[in-house]
């Protein structure tokens, strides 16, 4: 899927509904990104992972729009466990959502095949979409 195709998907005022695959074990950081991606995107399916394991079977089963990963999962072992996802859905934007962003962190995720990186102190302004816009940049600049 190119950009403007996934751009498109997640617009805004657009009537399709992007699918999205929350990867997340806190539950209330789940209830935040929930309403958070509805506020952005009122028309998006949610699809919720609390586990490595969980978010594996579902992208074995399912194709998504985007994923949002939380790297600190009851079965993860952090940025490493980035290879994994991205072996099941190298095309599609991964996103990790942290609390804990630094340089460093993202230059890891990024060597470990993230698309992008955001803070979810982030998600409250327009960074989310600036994050959407990057992860798929870099999606496209592997697959040229």
């Amino acid at each position: 899927m190119d950009k403007s195709t996934i751009l498109k998907l997640l617009t805004k005022d657009n009537l399709v509904q992007p699918k999205v695959l929350l990867i997340e074990d806190c539950q209330f950081d789940t209830v935040f990104l929930k309403r958070t991606l509805e506020q952005y995107y009122p028309l998006s399916l949610i699809d919720y992972a609390n586990t490595k394991f969980t978010a594996l079977q579902k992208l074995k089963k399912n194709m998504y729009d985007i994923v949002l990963l939380d790297l600190h999962l009851p079965d993860s072992v952090g940025s490493c466990d980035i290879k994994d996802f991205k072996h099941l859905c190298p095309n599609t934007p991964l996103i990790v959502v942290t609390g804990f962003f630094n340089n460093d962190k993202l230059m890891k995720a990024h060597q470990y095949g993230a698309d992008g990186m955001i803070s979810k102190s982030d998600l409250m302004n327009d960074s989310f979409e600036h994050a959407v816009s990057e992860a798929i940049d870099n999606i496209e600049a592997i697959a040229s």
